[in-house]
């Protein structure tokens, strides 16, 4: 597990599932971990989280869909079935 899995392991035990826009906005004044789409495109692609829903948010100008994340807890790989 390398070290923005680790902050992202450790923000989900601490927070319960949340989206990629709230992971990004917790930890980016911790570190650079890059835009919103880059945090989901890492969490999507890594074994240790797990894709649980999808939900619906209201931005400034539009409406749309996040992914919701949680800690894998059996290892296997995520999101095979959306």
């Amino acid at each position: 597990m390398n070290h923005f899995e680790r902050e992202v392991s450790w923000f989900l035990e601490q927070n319960g599932p949340s989206t990629s826009t709230q992971i990004h906005y917790a930890l980016r004044h911790r570190y650079y971990i890059g835009s919103v789409k880059e945090v989901s495109n890492r969490i999507r692609v890594s074994p240790h989280f797990r894709k649980i829903d999808k939900v619906r948010l209201v931005g400034a100008s539009s409406r749309y869909k996040a992914a919701l994340w949680e800690v894998n807890k059996d290892g296997r790989n995520n999101e095979r079935n959306e």
